[in-house]
């Protein structure tokens, strides 16, 4: 699953441990190694949190972009829009 792969990748670029990550999220080390293997998926706040530490967006963690700087969107998704029906209202609640 690309939301695994680029947590883990985004970790170990970063240097940091899973334990590291874990308590910079405000959440227990299994359910982050969950997160990491594909065994469970966080939650919009967590994804949020997530992108804030990484400083990428939570459509580069969702694969729905390339890179995290980008506004490419996967084909078939409506980018504005489903930017402000999902994650948007996810940024302003926090």
């Amino acid at each position: 699953e690309i939301l695994a792969t680029r947590m883990k990748e985004l970790r170990l670029a970063s240097g940091l441990r899973q334990i590291d990550v874990a308590q910079a999220l405000g959440i227990g080390i299994p359910t982050y190694c969950r997160y990491e293997y594909g065994q469970r998926e966080p939650s919009p706040t967590t994804l949020v949190k997530m992108a804030k530490l990484y400083q990428v967006s939570t459509d580069y963690l969702l694969g729905l972009t390339i890179d995290g700087r980008t506004t490419a969107h996967a084909p078939g998704a409506d980018g504005p829009a489903l930017r402000r029906r999902t994650i948007d209202p996810l940024r302003h609640s926090t």
